[in-house]
């Protein structure tokens, strides 16, 4: 998926030491999380804030490296409130509550969330906190119960342990939406197969391998499925669930606008002089860019 030698890391956090000429709203200082990708800044998916579906859409991972480059439209500055720990959560956390909105939560809907890695526990976060009535994760051992169980969830399930029994005991009846946040073969099927009638089927996992499922099953019960991606704009919270995540580009909305773009230094002792900054192998000029420090 990425070429050899690319740094990974596309969760993170960091202090702002230097910026490019065309960045506005970013300084020196602030800290900042960032949406780790960058479109044209022209076309319709651009102006509209959702750079993952332009044709030029290029992932600006490196979490894990000493700098990285970014795009400082989709930067957001975290407030006094929030830590760089805290804010290198803003990613899943975004991610998550895309996730529920997409699904046409109710209040009062009983939900199952397959899995409890960082999305699924962030999928719990916000369906507590925006009206979910009984809500059941499920994981393959009990390493996350604990957390889980924080999130604020009404039940948790081992799988393996009588599921489907454990789940209809628990809801007392088919879950109304289910959530794929596994990502694993075969738990997209389960998903189908566990939900009532009529009810939402949501894949919110990452999964290139082959998922088989019958489509008549699906058919049958009239189900809704919905499928969705990684974080675009419009959904990276602050504290609580308060949204701040908006676009930075100056001129939004014409034709033509000026993409101002900002780096994170990763490293805790490296210098914040000069003009240039290293990463990937590759120089990068930071006359349209800002240069920050993570801390996490």
């Amino acid at each position: 998926m990425f070429e050899v030698g690319t740094v990974l890391g596309h969760e993170y956090a960091g202090e702002v030491v230097a910026v490019g000429r065309d960045v506005d709203g970013i300084g020196v200082g602030d800290n900042v999380t960032v949406l780790p990708m960058t479109g044209c800044g022209v076309c319709a998916a651009c102006v509209a804030g959702e750079p993952l579906w332009c044709s030029a859409c290029r992932y600006m991972i490196g979490g894990f490296g000493e700098y990285v480059l970014a795009d400082a439209r989709y930067a957001v500055r975290l407030p006094s409130c929030l830590s760089p720990a805290d804010g290198a959560l803003g990613e899943p956390l975004a991610s998550a509550l895309q996730a529920v909105r997409l699904s046409g939560l109710d209040v009062g809907a009983r939900v199952l969330v397959l899995g409890a890695g960082a999305i699924g526990l962030g999928v719990v976060y916000w369906l507590r906190r925006l009206g979910a009535g009984i809500i059941v994760a499920t994981a393959r051992s009990r390493r996350n119960e604990g957390i889980v169980h924080e999130m604020g969830v009404s039940g948790f399930i081992a799988q393996g342990e009588r599921f489907d029994e454990s789940v209809m005991k628990m809801f007392g009846g088919k879950p109304d939406i289910v959530f794929d946040c596994a990502g694993h073969p075969g738990v997209f099927s389960q998903a189908v197969d566990v939900v009532r009638p009529k009810g939402t089927v949501v894949g919110a996992a990452v999964c290139f391998h082959p998922e088989n499922f019958v489509v008549g099953n699906a058919n049958w019960k009239q189900l809704r499925i919905q499928f969705s991606s990684t974080s675009v704009p419009g959904f990276y919270p602050c504290s609580r669930y308060d949204v701040i995540w908006r676009p930075r580009a100056s001129g939004h909305g014409q034709r033509h606008h000026k993409i101002g773009k900002f780096a994170v230094h990763i490293g805790r002792n490296s210098s914040r002089g000069g003009s240039t900054l290293q990463n990937h192998g590759r120089s990068f000029s930071l006359t349209n860019s800002i240069r920050v420090a993570r801390r996490v």
